[in-house]
């Protein structure tokens, strides 16, 4: 039994800039800073978990105390750089802003402070999810942190920077870490299973990446929980069974089957899931994702590089991109959120998953405005004269019978009988085929035998 056996997230730590994925911003501004000598006593990394805020914050420590830095990266082979890796330095003072949260703690940082440093350049306090500090905490750094000594640095991190003071902002350098892209973290996957002799197959790190949501963190431990499970070869079968995902093909199938209004497919559906015990919010996940995939298609007409799909799928989703309109894409999608929000609370996280699925399914049978303006359109077109100014009064609840006697003026009273004549059924043996006008000009014809009726009152 190996106990000093590490998982990955921190054996794959990068120990320099360039090993870090992403962020190349923010790296290169570090490094300036190093290299210029610009430096400044504070600084603030945030952003999402699992995007390397620590991570920076340790190798700017190193890169400071280091005793021959290249260009702005530590050596990692000096005394300094040795200690800082290996979390034992006394010129790096890591801190956990939840457990040391409140005014003793920080009256004991102001107290040492002035103290010298034992061997590195600069005495660096690192305070990790410094947003957890209580109000008089931060109150009681306040004076250290505008006027520190020389020869000290603060460093902070946290995930929820809108929840430190305006006054503690002001005196950092801030800098907002974005989350990694699907394609960096595909690529990292493989470069660390390469690095372990781990075979993992492309769509399996795709799986991975979507599930990790932008942290780089989250993916690694995914990845190392799959090379335990599939005994260090990872494939996309596996990866799906153990992440508990549904196969691509059941919704490509639910897309073809619900096209036809088939609601016992969507019923169907809603029983694999919950019948095989899938985890019902990364299966609304993956459903989000799959109709996302859509729209962008609808949207782009082409693969987009950030939402990364093989040449196989492609063409699958190519298909369903057939069978939805934009604006259903979007209405399904609004119905995920919405049940994403109310599975929360529902008393039956079953009946919330069939009512879904059925609502996704019947709105294939769901008209856009679009479409019905479109609609109107072609009715204004092949609709006569007549018809089109009466289809326009009609909906505009205006008077129309002054506009009547002014086209066609009648010879005689205007009745019931004359009014409702011509649009008396055909007779036995005529042709029953009605055109859409003649819809509109029932309708027009009942409204104005009303006005009539008021007139007349």
């Amino acid at each position: 039994m190996d106990l000093d056996y590490k998982v990955m997230a921190r054996t794959m730590r990068p120990q320099s800039f360039k090993e870090i994925v992403g962020q190349d911003k923010i790296k290169q501004t570090l490094m300036n800073a190093i290299a210029m000598k610009r430096l400044g006593h504070a600084y603030l990394f945030c952003g999402h978990h699992g995007t390397g805020k620590t991570t920076l914050a340790r190798l700017f420590a190193k890169a400071l105390n280091c005793d021959q830095p290249i260009l702005g990266e530590p050596c990692n082979i000096c005394s300094s750089c040795i200690e800082i890796t290996g979390s034992h330095s006394l010129d790096v003072i890591e801190i956990d802003g939840a457990s040391n949260r409140g005014i003793d703690d920080i009256r004991q940082i102001n107290e040492t402070v002035g103290f010298a440093t034992k061997a590195g350049k600069y005495k660096i306090y690192l305070i990790d999810e410094v947003h957890m500090l209580t109000k008089e905490a931060f109150n009681a750094l306040l004076k250290t942190l505008e006027d520190p000594p020389t020869k000290v640095k603060f460093f902070f991190a946290t995930t929820e920077p809108h929840k430190m003071p305006a006054t503690i902002l002001s005196r950092c350098q801030c800098f907002h870490l974005e989350p990694h892209t699907s394609q960096d973290i595909v690529k990292h996957i493989l470069f660390c299973a390469n690095k372990l002799q781990v075979s993992v197959d492309e769509s399996s790190a795709n799986l991975i990446a979507q599930r990790a949501s932008g942290s780089l963190r989250d993916a690694l431990v995914l990845t190392d929980q799959l090379i335990t499970f599939c005994e260090n070869e990872i494939t996309s079968e596996k990866a799906i069974d153990f992440l508990g995902l549904m196969p691509k093909e059941t919704f490509f199938t639910f897309d073809e089957q619900t096209s036809k209004g088939n609601i016992k497919v969507a019923l169907e559906l809603a029983n694999q899931v919950y019948s095989s015990g899938k985890n019902i919010s990364y299966f609304l996940e993956t459903l989000s994702e799959h109709f996302r995939q859509i729209l962008y298609i609808k949207v782009y007409k082409e693969n987009p590089k950030y939402l990364p799909v093989s040449d196989q799928d492609w063409k699958l989703y190519e298909r369903s991109s057939s069978l939805y309109g934009y604006e259903q894409c979007l209405h399904i999608i609004d119905l995920i959120l919405a049940a994403q929000v109310s599975l929360k609370t529902a008393l039956s996280k079953r009946v919330a998953l069939e009512n879904l699925l059925i609502q996704i399914t019947r709105s294939h049978l769901r008209v856009s405005l679009d479409e019905v303006l479109e609609h109107l359109e072609g009715l204004k077109k092949e609709s006569p004269p007549l018809a089109q100014d009466l289809t326009l009064k009609s909906l505009s609840n205006t008077p129309i019978k002054s506009e009547i006697k002014k086209e066609t003026p009648p010879s005689k009273p205007l009745s019931k009988k004359n009014i409702t004549k011509p649009l008396s059924p055909p007779k036995e043996g005529a042709k029953k085929e009605k055109s859409r006008y003649d819809t509109v000009l029932q309708f027009a014809a009942v409204e104005l035998e009303g006005s009539l009726k008021k007139e007349g009152n």
